[in-house]
């Protein structure tokens, strides 16, 4: 697989953050954001749907940004989540970045997770695991007490270790679609994009063979 070079250290959503409240009045957060990257204020602007959650920033113009530059607009879009999305004028730029972007998916998908919790008031208390001391069959199971699952334990199995997946009896019996959505979001906003362990679909027999 094609390697880039290291991302920019800088942390998007804590520019989000701090520099949301140092730019009250002035520009939306996402702009103040780009802006400290180091992109010309005049370049960025932002569109935000309240209504959906989604906000959409776009760099103007033509002259390409320094590598550093673009993979932190990138990080902070990653950060945001899948309500958080950059465009680009520069043909170039925009193809760069969804390069950039490819090794920042897992990082995209795990903000993702936290926001819907956060959307269905579950963040709080969400579980994270212990790779060196719990097996991935007991975190799932602590993963559905915190969706409120009647029986924990018998809805996520783990599959080589490397994937949760729906067991072979909740592929029989599917959960109900709020207990999926708390699921999938848990797995995703847990700690366990790090060790490179997602929640997915396996084939029928893997489902069967897992824990």
């Amino acid at each position: 697989m094609t390697r880039f070079p290291v991302l920019a250290a800088v942390s998007g959503a804590a520019l989000l953050a701090m520099l949301g409240a140092a730019h009250a009045g002035q520009e939306a957060p996402i702009e103040a954001a780009l802006i400290a990257c180091g992109i010309p204020a005049e370049r960025v602007t932002s569109l935000t749907d309240a209504a959906v959650g989604t906000v959409e920033a776009t760099i103007t113009g033509e002259e390409p940004l320094p590598e550093e530059v673009l993979a932190c607009a990138v990080r902070i879009e990653a950060e945001g989540g899948y309500g958080t999305h950059l465009r680009f004028d520069s043909v170039d730029m925009a193809g760069r970045s969804v390069e950039l972007g490819e090794e920042l998916e897992p990082l995209r998908v795990h903000h993702g997770g936290l926001r819907q919790l956060e959307m269905l008031g579950l963040r709080e208390g969400l579980p994270l695991h212990d790779s060196a001391s719990e097996p991935l069959a007991a975190f799932a199971a602590r993963l559905e007490t915190h969706c409120s699952v009647a029986r924990p334990g018998t809805l996520i199995a783990s599959a080589d270790g490397r994937y949760l997946t729906l067991s072979a009896a909740a592929l029989a019996d599917p959960p109900a679609p709020e207990e999926f959505e708390c699921l999938s979001a848990a797995a995703a906003g847990s700690n366990l994009w790090e060790q490179g362990i997602f929640f997915g679909f396996v084939a029928d027999d893997a489902a069967s063979a897992a824990e």
